[in-house]
């Protein structure tokens, strides 16, 4: 099974090994909304395209259901273990959005407790396009990424703000899971 997950550099910078296309990688992976993390600051609707970019469906069984829309639910996918916020009914279900990679726990588990790994087949880097924060109400950034840009395909994580590196510092990572 193909898995797309979501990274951001500093996780990577802080505790994780540079990736590699055909490197055995995995960890920690959240499931969370399918919609793009920047959309609330798009100026006008987010393309299909984009929107869907990165996003993955599967059907997984809810062993630990979540305490709440907040709160990650255990769940095996196969030999894998991913947490899916807000799913709160034990049982097969089926799953959509975004994984996301967190080397430093959260949503109720211990760092070990999730558990997914599998080879790495692609490497892209993501930038977006930024503009000034009109009302400056969230979080007091006075830029917001407004588009994301064409995804570049890398050979690896290594070299991150070099010639050729990755400066946005947001990585998709197609991961082959058995």
């Amino acid at each position: 099974m193909l898995l797309y997950v979501w990274v951001a550099a500093w996780e990577l910078e802080c505790c994780q090994p540079e990736l590699t296309i055909g490197d055995t990688w995995g960890g920690s992976f959240y499931l969370r909304s399918a919609e793009p993390w920047w959309s609330r600051y798009a100026r006008g609707p987010v393309p299909a395209e984009v929107r869907d970019f990165g996003v993955v469906e599967f059907d997984g069984e809810v062993i630990r259901p979540a305490r709440s829309d907040s709160d990650a639910a255990f769940v095996a996918l196969g030999a894998s273990r991913v947490g899916v916020m807000g799913a709160t009914v034990h049982g097969t279900q089926h799953f959509r959005g975004r994984l996301e990679f967190e080397g430093h726990g959260g949503g109720g588990y211990e760092i070990d407790d999730l558990d997914c790994a599998g080879a790495v087949t692609r490497v892209r880097g993501l930038s977006y396009t930024y503009a000034p924060n009109d009302s400056f109400d969230d979080e007091e950034m006075m830029h917001v990424p407004v588009a994301q840009n064409e995804p570049r395909d890398l050979r690896t994580t290594f070299n991150r703000g070099a010639t050729g590196g990755h400066e946005s510092g947001i990585y998709l990572i197609d991961l082959d899971v058995a």
